[in-house]
């Protein structure tokens, strides 16, 4: 779906910044895990 695409490119992303792990805290933080899923 779209939300696995971003995500994987998200995560991509924080990692060629070498910023993975405060990164995703914070997308997680920000943005309901649950509720990103049922809208997949």
């Amino acid at each position: 779906g779209h939300w696995a695409a971003l995500k994987a490119f998200s995560l991509a992303k924080s990692l060629s910044t070498g910023n993975s792990k405060s990164f995703f805290v914070q997308k997680i933080s920000n943005k309901p895990w649950n509720d990103r899923n049922r809208l997949d």
